[in-house]
């Protein structure tokens, strides 16, 4: 809770720190490897987060959470193709969260194709209506 309090504050350095020490103290604790990599991710630190993704994915190949960041990492690394593929396998494997709506738009619009970057924020903002996160 106090990671996600930090992350929401935008103090990353601290937010990592307290992620850092829920997955040391639980390494199997997948969700907490999940919000460092998206705290890493929001600082920049691209290899970084990727490497908190594929731990949670080698754990649990079908994790949705780890779907979106690591599709996230290969948007940023210039893969966007390969990133939107793995975006919508999360959204499919659970339809809720905002987050996955959203980064598959801006993943569509990195590629050029802001009809379907159009389409994703709209269902985005459904969910936030809705009262996801």
């Amino acid at each position: 809770k106090k990671g996600l309090a930090l992350y929401n504050e935008r103090n990353y350095d601290e937010a990592i720190q307290a992620f850092g020490r829920c997955v040391k103290f639980d390494p199997n604790f997948m969700d907490g490897h999940v919000q460092l990599g998206f705290v890493l991710l929001d600082k920049g630190e691209v290899y970084r987060a990727k490497k908190e993704f594929e731990y949670v994915l080698r754990n649990n190949p079908r994790y949705p959470g780890a779907r979106i960041g690591i599709g996230v990492t290969y948007v940023r690394e210039g893969k966007v193709d390969e990133g939107i593929e793995l975006l919508k396998e999360a959204i499919t494997l659970n339809p809720n969260p905002v987050r996955g709506y959203r980064e598959l738009g801006k993943a569509y619009e990195a590629s050029g194709d802001l009809k379907n970057a159009l389409h994703y924020y709209e269902w985005a903002m459904r969910k936030l209506v809705q009262g996801r996160r």
